[in-house]
């Protein structure tokens, strides 16, 4: 992962303002909260050349000054030689501990970092899902839409329907009310036609 300058400036500046303030073994998270933005997976390899780094100058540090003299060289060497080993003891068992601390550190980065990787793809797979349901709504919403569109018509259509049969049955009753006055005509005309053949008979008979 390429990190650009900036970014790595601006983590070192961090980690080294948490040592100028007293804190020995600046955390990688305690670097982000002081940036107050950045990413773990940006943090963790810089931070880790840093105290690297850190080492080396703590271990050049105990090294004898050159430029004494020989006299000086060889009197202060001895005593330079019992605080060097006093001093290298002292360091590696610093170092030890803050290797050890490193290493717990290092280990629950690599922790976070997976966990913080599944976390994004577990993200991204919820967004695919999301969407995918997203689409699937959408398109039930439009279903929804032209299933209302088609029940309006169709109500529509049953009332023009129900109007319609309406209005047909009025006109079936009115024939029915013509077919009983004709009916009753037709009952009235044949009677009066009966009549006059009865009178027509009775007249030949005379």
């Amino acid at each position: 992962m390429k990190i650009s300058e900036e970014t790595r400036d601006s983590i070192i500046g961090a980690a080294n303002d948490l040592l100028a303030e007293g804190n020995a073994n600046p955390t990688n998270e305690q670097v982000r909260s002081r940036l107050g933005k950045g990413s773990l997976s940006h943090i963790s390899p810089v931070m880790k050349e840093w105290r690297e780094a850190r080492k080396a100058e703590a271990k050049t540090a105990l090294e004898m000054p050159r430029g004494l003299s020989q006299a000086v060289h060889e009197s202060i060497g001895r005593l330079w030689g019992v605080a060097t080993g006093l001093a290298q003891a002292s360091f590696e068992a610093h170092r030890k501990e803050a290797d050890e601390a490193v290493g717990y550190a290092e280990q629950e980065r690599d922790e976070a970092l997976s966990e913080v990787g599944r976390l994004e793809l577990d993200v991204e797979e919820l967004k695919k899902a999301f969407s995918a349901e997203r689409v699937k709504l959408e398109s039930l919403e439009g279903k929804l839409e032209r299933e209302v569109s088609r029940n309006a018509e169709l109500v529509a259509e049953n009332s023009s329907l129900r109007s319609d049969l309406s209005a047909r049955r009025e006109q079936l009753d009115a024939l029915r009310l013509d077919m009983d006055v004709v009916r009753q005509d037709y009952r009235t005309l044949q009677a009066e036609l009966i009549d006059m053949a009865k009178s027509g008979r009775d007249r030949s008979v005379d």
